[in-house]
């Protein structure tokens, strides 16, 4: 699966008429009715005015997206709202479709004492979670705990509640951080130091823990399938959109039989059986020989399918299919075999998906990072600063998605008119459906008119477009048209060597050939998503 291609200079290239071709062949140019792709600027005050945004990083760091795009969450300083007087970081979410934002973090008689961040939300947009340090949210509820707590906001009825309790609704001294929800925002997961649960005996190390929002209840699971708590700390986690599984990461030995190399690993905890597996393994079901997960200070966590068949992480491990060394982006299927059986043996597989476009080039020294799974597990959001992706030399910072169904990766963080951004972009998520992408940018092109250079937050809709990421669009520019034709006849006859590959070669067969022209010209005119 992983067809990692290496690009050259491409050779001077004749012109053709595109209609010429197309009249010879005998095709007729097809119609393009697909609604346009945009880009918007999401990062406004009550008046549309651009305000700029800090940055999606750091412990408060987070945005998310709706599963239909329409809503966005976000923290922020500023004011984005006339009644924000308080001068600290909130939360903030702001409806697409109403051009509208609406202040989180408050309880409904007064604006958070402390600073909020790291959104979640429900995938219809109507509960958001976040973590604060703000005492005074929850109306009538003395906070007693020094640290960052976990909080719920329903958007329909204004009410914010405690998550971070333990089953009698107590507060218990420590850091709740980073929550991650379920669909229907039942279940709540997330990173704590507090003793929330009677089963936590490591004396206040970092632990998975995750609170029933409808049963009032409140476990740790960064346990291993016997029931004994990690003996390292666990961070990033991540819930499946059912509710089901945890994704976390830990340098934990005693999680799973099959974690030997002690280095950081990813695991899942199933919720229903009580079963946790390592999920940062090859094919063979050997752990990764180099940590997988995030790293730094910051964790960043890693990204698990709705249903939590597919795993998306990155990693520096050779045995995973890159032999380089370098950070690379990799899925790991429970259910290789489609049996509807997860995890057993001979039934799972792991395949890099940080591929190059056509145009690409892999390159060393360029670490790909930050992976977003979409919903169904279609479609990886990743960032690299690699400029030969773009056939540049400078580099730049920029979001790409690969598509397991097609096999291709295309450039997503785009200009509302299609064109790689004059400014980094990174830190995306991607709405459920994987058409909205929402990320950071200090591009001035993002829009028309020009913005001013600040960091902000913009969302990507690619749109209701005729063919799905069409490998006849050559020269990623999402349109197939003489551009990408002209390419294909320039380089035609051309058999891909090792370090150089075949532009025109539209089915990645390693050459250019009568192939590659009939999957230019059935597709030709249209437009991809």
């Amino acid at each position: 699966m992983d067809r990692d291609v290496c690009a050259s200079g491409l050779r001077p290239r004749r012109a053709v008429s595109a209609a010429v071709l197309l009249a010879m062949a005998g095709f007729a140019v097809p119609v393009s009715h697909a609604a346009e792709a945009t880009t918007r600027l999401v990062t406004v005050d009550a008046n549309g005015d651009e305000i700029g945004y800090e940055g999606a990083t750091g412990i408060d760091g987070g945005i998310a997206v709706s599963a239909d795009g329409r809503f966005v969450a976000f923290q922020h300083g500023g004011v984005l709202v006339p009644e924000d007087t308080n001068g600290i970081r909130d939360i903030y979410v702001r409806d697409i479709a109403y051009g509208a934002n609406y202040l989180v973090s408050k309880s409904t008689s007064a604006l958070a004492n402390g600073p909020s961040g790291r959104p979640a939300m429900s995938s219809n947009g109507s509960f958001i979670l976040f973590h604060s340090l703000a005492t005074n949210l929850v109306d009538g509820v003395p906070d007693a705990n020094p640290g960052r707590d976990i909080f719920v906001t329903d958007l329909y009825f204004g009410f914010t509640f405690f998550v971070s309790v333990d089953n009698l609704g107590v507060q218990w001294p420590g850091d709740s951080i980073n929550p991650t929800v379920s669909d229907d925002g039942q279940r709540v997961a997330y990173d704590s130091t507090a003793r929330l649960d009677p089963y936590d005996l490591n004396g206040g190390g970092w632990d998975i823990y995750v609170s029933d929002l409808f049963s009032f209840t409140t476990s740790v699971v960064s346990l291993n399938s016997q029931g004994q708590q990690a003996n390292a700390p666990c961070v990033g986690a991540m819930i499946s959109g059912n509710g089901r599984y945890v994704l976390f990461q830990s340098a934990a030995s005693n999680l799973a039989p099959n974690d030997t190399n002690g280095v950081q690993d990813l695991f899942v905890r199933d919720l229903t059986q009580n079963k946790t597996v390592c999920v940062s393994v090859n094919a063979a079901g050997q752990a990764g020989n180099a940590p997988s997960g995030s790293t730094g200070s910051t964790v960043v966590p890693s990204s698990i399918s709705r249903d939590g068949r597919l795993i998306a992480f990155q990693s520096t491990a050779t045995n995973f299919g890159d032999p380089s060394g370098d950070m690379q982006i990799y899925v790991h299927d429970r259910d290789a075999d489609e049996d509807g059986v997860f995890d057993e043996a001979g039934g799972i597989d792991t395949f890099k998906v940080s591929i190059p476009t056509p145009l690409g080039m892999s390159a060393p020294y360029f670490p790909i990072s930050r992976p977003f799974i979409s919903a169904d597990g279609r479609y990886v959001t990743f960032q690299t600063d690699n400029p030969h992706w773009i056939g540049g030399s400078t580099p730049r910072m920029y979001v790409w998605m690969h598509d397991l169904t097609v096999g291709l990766t295309r450039l997503v963080s785009e200009t509302y008119d299609g064109f790689p951004p004059n400014g980094a972009c990174a830190n995306a998520v991607m709405s459920g459906d994987g058409t909205k992408f929402l990320f950071e940018s200090v591009a001035t092109n993002m829009i028309a008119p020009p913005t001013s250079g600040w960091n902000n937050l913009y969302l990507r809709d690619r749109g209701s477009l005729g063919v799905p990421d069409c490998p006849g669009d050559l020269n990623i520019s999402g349109h197939i048209d003489s551009t990408d034709l002209n390419m294909l006849l320039s380089d035609w006859g051309c058999k891909a060597t090792p370090g150089q590959a075949c532009p025109g070669d539209a089915d990645h067969d390693g050459e250019t050939d009568s192939v590659d022209l009939n999957i230019v010209l059935s597709v030709f005119g249209t437009a991809c998503y």
